[in-house]
């Protein structure tokens, strides 16, 4: 018999032997990897980094695993993992500026991505998929993965009732951002904004990373990318685009000029960075 595990919810939405609905979903989904089943030869694994953990699933570890593929980079071939947008806490210390918002209690706000409703996104799980798929670069989220995810997440904060997400995109209708505000900051606190917000996909600026070279490209350029990232909020994903977008709860205008006069002051690309601007 299986042991129901020690994250196994209790009461109302519990199955028999004690295994919660998330959990069976990662388990079933896990063992629907299994190829060849019922078809005369031997079952095969399709690998997948998560079946090294099969067994700890089966033990109730969804929670667990989830907390490993929340810092994983390889869930999609961008190389990125959940912990590069979101941290788990406001407060958790890193310095890090991130685009996305925290995801402490998460578990327990009424919706997500906009949708009143639940109608596109019911569960947790199926809120993390495009995630996954957009800015990790999965094509095909697995389903016991997103499972995980939203395990963990769900036990960092409880399903506490919360407010819902307020998201403060600043988008300018006619698309010039080469405005004033975004043109009057200094490159010394720029550099310190720059390596806490951008230096983790845009090495020195100067650098192809996860991101490409930013040395050399015009303000308002930089700014657009930093206020649209895919430009998702025009209706539309530019071909390719992956950047999540930083709103102005992430970055003040007043931030975002510090970076740019950073970048703008940064030496050609192939210089020593350390030959950039420091004040």
């Amino acid at each position: 018999m299986l042991a129901a595990g020690p994250h196994a919810p209790k009461g109302r939405g519990a199955l028999p032997l004690g295994i919660g609905r998330d959990r069976l979903a990662v388990v079933l989904a896990a063992a629907s990897r299994l190829r060849g089943a019922g078809s005369g030869r031997p079952p095969r694994l399709r690998y997948r980094p998560m079946l090294n953990w099969v067994p700890m699933l089966l033990l109730g570890a969804s929670a667990e695993l989830g907390q490993v593929l929340f810092f994983d980079p390889g869930q999609g071939r961008h190389g990125v993992a959940c912990s590069d947008c979101h941290a788990t806490r406001e407060d958790e210390g890193s310095g890090l500026l991130r685009a996305g918002h925290p995801l402490f209690g998460v578990a327990g706000r009424p919706h997500w991505r906009g949708d009143a409703g639940k109608r596109t996104y019911p569960t947790l799980a199926d809120a993390i998929a495009p995630c996954a798929r957009i800015y990790q670069g999965a094509a095909r989220p697995d389903p016991a993965s997103l499972a995980a995810i939203a395990a963990h997440l769900t036990g960092l904060g409880g399903k506490s009732r919360r407010p819902p997400l307020e998201l403060r995109p600043d988008l300018r209708a006619d698309g010039d951002y080469a405005q004033p505000r975004f043109l009057s900051g200094r490159p010394g606190p720029g550099r310190t904004l720059f390596y806490r917000a951008c230096h983790g996909c845009h090495p020195h600026g100067t650098k192809e990373g996860l991101g490409g070279v930013l040395a050399g490209l015009p303000a308002d350029r930089i700014v657009a990318k930093v206020r649209e990232g895919t430009g998702l909020l025009r209706g539309a994903r530019e071909p390719g685009a992956w950047m999540p977008f930083y709103g102005t709860d992430r970055l003040s205008d007043e931030q975002i000029a510090h970076i740019v006069a950073f970048i703008g002051a940064l030496p050609p690309p192939g210089e020593d960075p350390a030959s950039g601007p420091s004040r």
